[in-house]
């Protein structure tokens, strides 16, 4: 409950502190696209607002429905991924979807898992 707390109360810094990583990944991930990281680093961020946009509606859910912030949670997680994913597409539309999606879908989950490692410091650190 307290890491969870935390997590949604620090998620948009540690998005933030995140975008040269992921920006890394992606420029890893999508080389052959001809970005280069700082475009890509514009790009994340680009993609980070609009994220925070439709979090935003899911904090406003939990706040109205705090008895459900685990499902809402789970549902957050995968309406961000799907934004996520769908961002890649419309950049990439040349590639084949199927590539776009499963290249996505690691930097996605190398994203998670960043995010994740810098709560969990933030939290072992302040709590």
């Amino acid at each position: 409950g307290n890491f969870i707390s935390m997590l949604y109360k620090y998620f948009n810094l540690a998005e933030f502190l995140i975008l040269p990583l992921l920006s890394l990944y992606s420029y890893l991930f999508f080389r052959r696209s001809g970005y280069n990281y700082a475009e890509f680093f514009i790009v994340n961020t680009y993609a980070s607002a609009q994220r925070q946009l439709v979090y935003l509606l899911f904090i406003f859910l939990i706040y109205l429905f705090p008895g459900s912030s685990d499902l809402i949670s789970n549902i957050s997680i995968l309406v961000l991924s799907a934004v996520f994913i769908r961002f890649y597409t419309d950049l990439f539309k040349n590639e084949r979807i199927w590539l776009i999606i499963f290249k996505t879908s690691i930097v996605l989950v190398l994203f998670y898992l960043s995010i994740l490692l810098i709560l969990a410091g933030i939290f072992l650190v302040y709590h």
